[in-house]
């Protein structure tokens, strides 16, 4: 009994070994008092004679006599000559030489015994207990990943709060951003190697590496990189970083003192079938690559006879054969009485549920783009440019206004907008999508900003071109939205109308105009300036044409000559002036001014944030890509499993999954043969419906097999 209650302490850890360190004490005394004797002896020399034949150094040696005091004896009481006398004298220096180094190198083995022993225990002890802690340090190292990719700016050198996500914005990656990502990693994958191969010595110097490498470069390096302090309040990141990292250390260090365990059998998701087991499971099949990550580090690092082909195979069974135990489970604890109704609460929750889902997926671009005007928010445009010109020349207006010139249009005046078209059906369903924070009244100032720097010989070659033959009158408008936070949508938006000048009557004026002559005032060009403008969410500028069957009206150009004080000489700038009066074309406009060019712009709504990924593909967009790739997902899970049901539906899977963990037990064992002979059987199961039906009928409806 005394016995078996010692080998079950022994067994648990809890048995403490004193004979070792008795031993090894009295070893030590024994070799101090040795030490304190030779020490404290005094040389005897007697008058004998040493023995025929044999050296008197060697006799010394063998009688226990130190030689240093051979230099002491008289002369006369050595029957010896000089160079015998030499000789001793020179043995007894490199004995002495001798002695100390001993000395010196028992005194550094009794320094360094105490290491010696510790790490001699640590990697062959008598006994251990052996443990698991893998998952959580791969947990601990998995929350590190994300720790540095969102707090990065605390990692990096002179990072904002946004971390990365302003490096991803604007598509750049940082390069030490990538080199900690990979460090991290890589660790990740040593990590799991020294695990797969159950190498402690590997373990304990990649612990030792690990403490020094984190230590310099959270208190040195890092510091130094930032030019910010460990201890600062504002430096969160790398505190939690350390803290998690730590916990990773001792959880190392724990694996490391009770050694790997012998045999690491399946998933650490697969220690017990139940639902929560089921959907974490589920889960971790889901993470992209992460599966596929584990099965080649495991058949890298594993012995066994399989291949490739053959790993991944047991592989995909064992995970199939995991879920079905684990529903087989659920039902044996849940069970269904035979020949009962399903309750309305599984139907309307259930079949309700992935109900409603596919009918969202089927409506959901056209309700999203629907929702637009609701759900979106007003974006005015920030910056307006308006250009003309004549062919390829110099342009001969050309304006930019900002916010000051650009206001949205007051409620009053939009109430009177749609009073004017109450009677078009047309008009009032445009504007029905609108609110009055959607428009801006721009306001351009008739003078151009920019004295017209054309070359003498190009005017005259202007000026003869508009004799002989049709010029185009270009007018091009630019707007600018402040929309950085939504990256689908442009923030620049133009377009052009051109109009072909083909009555001689206006070209001729227009040359008169350019050639000096006073008579010609101004010239009234073709119906060119927009009424209504459109600006989308694509990016397009629009003209409405919904509103107004006339959609451009007239522009008056006039080319004004002067001189300024800083400049010598005579300068020429254009003057621009739409058509305009009271009533026209804005009669819903308070005191309009006919000096200023006037423009109605509509502006869609931006969407969220949150939406605008989805939004930038438009409706047939979401339709090509994210409605048909849900349908076909839900074809998979809805059809087709008429081919499956020999694997899916066994009702007792115990004796597969038996097998498979046997197939793990032999393969941990070394047992390579055995592995390749249960597998075999195992690929045998599945290829033989008859065997596989008698495999997995229960247990209560056949005798159990042989």
């Amino acid at each position: 009994m005394v016995f078996f209650h010692r080998f079950m302490l022994k067994s648990l850890g809890l048995w403490k070994d004193t004979q070792r360190s008795v031993t090894g004490q009295e070893e030590d005394l024994s070799v101090d008092k040795v030490d304190d004797k030779l020490s404290d002896e005094k040389v005897v020399v007697t008058e004998e004679k040493p023995v025929e034949g044999m050296p008197a150094t060697v006799a010394a040696a063998e009688s226990g006599l130190e030689l240093a005091g051979l230099g002491t004896l008289p002369m006369q009481d050595c029957d010896c000559s000089g160079e015998d006398i030499d000789q001793v004298r020179e043995q007894s220096a490199v004995d002495e030489s001798c002695m100390y180094l001993n000395k010196l190198f028992e005194g550094i083995n009794r320094y360094l015994e105490p290491f010696r022993n510790f790490f001699n225990n640590l990697l062959h002890p008598v006994y251990r207990v052996t443990t698991d802690v893998y998952a959580y340090m791969f947990f601990c190292d998995f929350i590190n990943f994300f720790i540095m990719v969102f707090g990065y700016w605390a990692f990096g050198t002179g990072g904002s709060e946004d971390g990365v996500a302003s490096y991803f914005k604007r598509n750049e990656v940082p390069i030490p951003f990538l080199i900690m990502l990979l460090a991290q990693f890589a660790l990740i994958v040593i990590d799991r190697a020294l695990y797969l191969r159950k190498y402690i010595l590997g373990k304990l110097v990649f612990q030792i590496f690990m403490v020094l490498m984190i230590h310099i470069w959270m208190f040195f390096v890092l510091p130094a990189i930032s030019h910010r302090g460990f201890v600062e309040d504002k430096n969160l990141p790398p505190k939690l970083w350390y803290f998690i990292k730590c916990i990773y250390l001792i959880l190392s260090a724990y694996q490391i003192r009770s050694g790997y365990p012998t045999r690491i059998l399946g998933n650490f998701f697969c220690k017990k079938y139940n639902y929560i087991n089921y959907f974490l499971f589920k889960g971790y099949m889901l993470v992209p690559f992460l599966y596929e990550l584990r099965s080649l580090m495991d058949w890298i690092w594993t012995d066994t006879s399989m291949n490739l082909s053959n790993w991944l195979k047991m592989e995909d069974i064992f995970a199939n054969v995991f879920l079905l135990k684990c529903i087989r489970r659920a039902e044996e604890e849940y069970p269904t009485p035979r020949g009962s109704r399903r309750s309305s609460l599984t139907k309307y929750g259930l079949g309700g549920l992935l109900l409603f889902a596919i009918i969202l997926i089927i409506w959901f671009p056209l309700l999203l783009f629907s929702l637009g005007n609701t759900v979106g928010r007003s974006l005015l445009p920030s910056d307006v440019t308006l250009e003309l010109n004549i062919g390829g020349y110099q342009p001969l207006f050309k304006i930019n206004v900002q916010q000051g010139a650009i206001k949205p249009l007051s409620y009053d005046s939009w109430r009177l907008l749609q009073a004017q078209y109450k009677n078009s059906a047309g008009a009032l369903a445009f504007l029905a999508n609108y609110d009055a924070a959607d428009v801006a009244v721009i306001s351009i100032n008739g003078n151009s900003t920019a004295v017209w720097s054309i070359s003498p010989p190009s005017q005259e070659a202007l000026i003869q071109e508009l004799n002989q033959t049709s010029v185009a009158l270009h007018l091009r408008w630019q707007f600018t939205r402040d929309i950085e936070d939504v990256k689908e949508f442009e923030r620049t938006h133009g377009d052009e109308k051109v109009v072909n000048l083909a009555d001689p009557a206006l070209r001729r004026e227009l040359a008169a105009m350019l050639s000096g002559d006073a008579e010609v005032r101004g010239v009234t060009a073709p119906p060119i300036l927009p009424k209504y403008l459109l600006v989308s969410r694509a990016g397009r500028v629009d003209v409405v044409r919904a509103l107004d069957g006339e959609m451009y009206r007239n522009l008056t150009l006039r080319l004004h000559t002067g001189a300024f004080q800083n400049l010598s000489g005579l300068s020429e700038w254009w003057q621009v002036q739409g058509s305009c009066s009271e009533n026209y074309p804005y009669p819903f406009l308070p005191d309009t001014d006919c000096s200023y060019l006037n423009i109605i712009v509509f502006c869609d709504k931006v969407f969220p944030q949150a939406l605008s990924l989805l939004s930038g593909y438009g409706i047939v967009g979401l339709y090509t890509t994210f409605v048909l790739v849900a349908s076909r997902l839900m074809r998979g899970f809805m059809a087709g499993t008429s081919f499956t049901i020999m694997f899916d539906d066994m009702p007792y899977v115990d004796r597969v999954l038996q097998l498979c963990l046997d197939i793990y037990l032999v393969r941990e064992s070394r047992e390579l043969a055995l592995e390749e002979d249960l597998f075999a059987k195992l690929i045998f199961l599945y290829r033989s419906p008859e065997t596989l039906i008698k495999w997995t009928r229960p247990t209560h409806l056949q005798p159990r097999l042989q």
